[in-house]
């Protein structure tokens, strides 16, 4: 005060500031200023097996080697259809299942879930070894994709660094024992496209190049186009034989195809059995619809 009953004017100027300043907050306002808790980071597997025991065996590990440093979801399935439909549901991080399994789907299962993230990192374990599927396997991952294959027969220590290398470092994995049981890797220029591996498909099934051209919307020109390039890929030096100075056919080119695709483990009986299947879905389309029958039946 400067005197008895007055006040200062630079006083009565700064009080509002100092009861601004002063104003103690209410408890919402408090709580609006802490930091909102941090989200758990949630890791989810999903374990795609019809033996429960099994199933048990893969939780047990993925849970040792602590796959998700705070929060670990495990799925289960038993076949690639419900699999399909928690994955499509849950989006899990991690896929582990069993190629060599009639209801797997094989590699073609890893190529559907890939297609649709191809972050998911997949634990291709397998109770029987085919060469076959590391060709598939390399036909069908992307670039960027992380993957183990590793053998059930190996113990327990194998799938543990599987699951360390793919989940913890992204790097890619291959069971020792699975490269040195084939008797021949497969070149690079082996490898199939795609568009190759469904003529192939197609031929080994018994459809005829007019019928390969209907289903996959080519032309017959184009369908011996691929047989040409697939004989190159899997004949090879072989193919020099197929005719004689002679002029003498010695062998039928499209089932020396099969013969040699078979031995060489471009695909197996279950593949086969599966696009097979496929195919016959895909008929009775055909046959439904009138204007694809008489297409169909003009081939």
């Amino acid at each position: 005060h400067s005197g008895k009953g007055k006040r200062n004017p630079i006083f009565l100027i700064l009080l509002p500031l100092i009861r601004f300043t002063c104003r103690v907050p209410s408890s919402q306002q408090r709580d609006s200023n802490l930091p909102s808790p941090k989200e758990p980071n949630m890791t989810k597997v999903l374990i795609i097996e019809e033996i429960p025991i099994l199933r048990e065996f893969a939780t047990s590990l993925v849970s040792e080697i602590r796959i998700g440093a705070e929060s670990l979801v495990v799925l289960y399935a038993t076949d690639d259809r419900e699999a399909y439909d928690l994955f499509l549901s849950e989006s899990p991080n991690v896929v582990i299942f069993d190629a060599s399994t009639a209801r797997s789907g094989g590699m073609s299962f890893a190529q559907k879930l890939w297609r649709l993230n191809t972050r998911t990192k997949i634990i291709i374990w397998v109770s029987t070894h085919r060469e076959a599927f590391l060709s598939e396997l390399a036909r069908v991952t992307p670039v960027e994709a992380v993957y183990g294959y590793v053998l059930k027969t190996e113990g327990e220590e194998k799938l543990k660094y599987a699951l360390a290398a793919v989940c913890h470092y992204n790097n890619r994995y291959v069971d020792p024992q699975a490269r040195k049981a084939g008797t021949r890797q497969f070149a690079s220029n082996d490898v199939l496209t795609d568009a190759e591996f469904e003529t192939l498909t197609d031929i080994m099934l018994g459809l005829t190049d007019r019928a390969v051209a209907q289903r996959r919307g080519l032309t017959v020109r184009g369908v011996q186009n691929r047989l040409a390039t697939l004989a190159l890929k899997i004949l090879r030096q072989d193919h020099w034989r197929l005719r004689q100075p002679q002029g003498m056919e010695i062998f039928n080119p499209r089932t020396r195809l099969v013969l040699e695709a078979l031995k060489r483990g471009y695909l197996t009986t279950d593949q086969l059995a599966n696009s097979e299947r496929e195919f016959h879905e895909w008929l009775s389309q055909v046959i439904s619809n009138n204007e694809g029958t008489r297409a169909f039946s003009a081939s």
